[in-house]
């Protein structure tokens, strides 16, 4: 869970944060949007057809429009894609992308269109922009409930009926963010509260963190709520002071990213735990394999003479 500090002055650790922008999409979009390959000479396009997946089981498409190849089409499909665009997404993307955004594809929420003779900004700048769709789309929610263009509670199913984000807003401009998280087996749950337990401390101008395996009161008048041993729910509370403008994008950011970012360091914590078991084990065998005493090989003949087994 922990990486070591590149300043050779400084002995110190930091935890791994993900990347907010989908790395497979990135590399796709900045060999297309560039004109020239890695020698600085004119490059052929040619077509892309590309899907992978990313964290909350969010699915990317980039292709070409067909036979044309001078147009490139980038689509995401999310389980929450529908309650996105409807609470937010599809303005969010007019907004970050004007012109761009055209009739899904089948089996998809949103999909971009983009003309490479005629791209609406930089290259480089554009492909970072795309490749970070997802987030968009995910904080499109989360900034029309803070601003008050939703009232009441938007309910975001994330993976499935048991994994789901609420968000809402109360009279006091305290914005709260309640996550379930499914744990896929006992371990989980031990590591998991353990490593929750950490975000319960009170620091100093950090956000109000919960972490219980009973429905917080939030959810008092919420419908469907998911509930069983392995179900645990993650309460964040965001006070006026993380809403305002110049904090508002990176409060969003770290909330829309931080269930991925809990799941994450539970499989880091699991491996890291069967690494130094092997080891211990490696070890042990060691000790046992010095402790094995060497048998004499000199046998006797019923005339008691002696000889060695060759």
């Amino acid at each position: 869970c922990y990486v070591r500090s590149g300043d050779k002055d400084k002995n110190t650790t930091k935890m791994i944060i993900l990347e907010l922008a989908n790395r497979i999409v990135l590399e796709a979009l900045l060999d297309k949007f560039s004109d020239v390959d890695q020698d600085g000479n004119p490059k052929k396009r040619t077509g892309i057809n590309l899907t992978c997946a990313d964290f909350d089981g969010v699915m990317f498409q980039v292709k070409t429009d067909g036979a044309n190849k001078d147009v490139v089409l980038v689509s995401i499909a999310a389980m929450c894609g529908p309650e996105a665009m409807q609470n937010g997404g599809e303005q969010s993307l007019n907004d970050t992308f004007p012109g761009c955004l055209v009739s899904p594809e089948p089996s998809y929420h949103a999909t971009l269109r983009f003309d490479l003779n005629a791209l609406p900004k930089d290259g480089v700048e554009l492909a970072n922009e795309v490749a970070n769709l997802k987030n968009i789309l995910f904080a499109a929610p989360f900034r029309h409930v803070i601003d008050g263009s939703v009232g009441g509670m938007v309910d975001l199913p994330v993976r499935g009926r048991d994994e789901r984000v609420w968000i809402k807003k109360d009279e006091a401009q305290r914005a709260s963010v309640i996550f379930t998280v499914k744990f896929k087996d006992p371990d989980d749950v031990v590591i998991g509260n353990v490593f929750l337990k950490e975000f319960k401390k009170t620091l100093s101008g950090a956000p109000a963190v919960d972490f219980t395996f009973e429905p917080p009161m939030e959810l008092s008048g919420a419908n469907d709520v998911p509930e069983g041993e392995d179900i645990g729910y993650v309460t964040f509370v965001l006070f006026d002071r993380h809403l305002a403008a110049d904090k508002v994008d990176r409060s969003i950011e770290i909330v829309n990213t931080f269930r991925n970012y809990l799941c994450y360091h539970i499989k880091c914590a699991k491996s890291q735990l069967h690494t130094r078991m092997r080891t211990r084990v490696n070890l042990l065998l060691q000790v046992l394999n010095r402790a094995k005493q060497e048998l004499p090989t000199e046998k006797k003949t019923a005339s008691g003479r002696t000889f060695k087994r060759r």
